[in-house]
């Protein structure tokens, strides 16, 4: 039997890579959104936040008020009993989608290339090098 094809190389892996990595946080940051949609009357489709004038900077300051109040050994926002780091991760989503809104997005960045030897010295099989360590290409040396 021939193996079926799926071609999503390059394309962002959000099931294996993001839902399954983080549950425990990304349902800590759904109950920020849950109580900012109570506190605010509004419904998740109005998606109010992104038409916050000068949201960028403003949920950035936010971003940076929860995260000191945590630093600072506070866990829980007074106001709505939800952990402060919570509240920093579902700023910092705010400002990574307006960013994204205006920044193109690139799915999957490409390899970083490992740098070059500057001194070249005598290898043999699993030197120790980074061509060795990391096992992907033969040692050149």
């Amino acid at each position: 039997m021939v193996e079926g094809k799926k071609l999503d190389g390059g394309k962002s892996p959000l099931l294996r890579g993001v839902f399954a990595y983080f549950p425990n946080a990304l349902a800590a940051v759904g109950n920020v959104s849950a109580y900012g949609a109570q506190k605010y009357n509004l419904d998740y489709a109005d998606k109010n936040w992104a038409r916050v004038d000068g949201g960028l900077g403003r949920y950035g300051d936010a971003l940076a008020r929860h995260t000191t109040r945590h630093a600072a050994g506070e866990s829980h926002d007074p106001e709505s009993h939800l952990l402060h780091v919570a509240h920093a991760a579902w700023n910092a989503l705010a400002v990574l989608e307006l960013v994204l809104a205006t920044e193109p997005l690139v799915e999957v960045p490409p390899p970083i290339a490992a740098p070059p030897t500057m001194f070249p010295v005598a290898h043999s099989e699993n030197c120790g090098c980074w061509q060795c360590l990391a096992g992907t290409q033969p040692c050149r040396f």
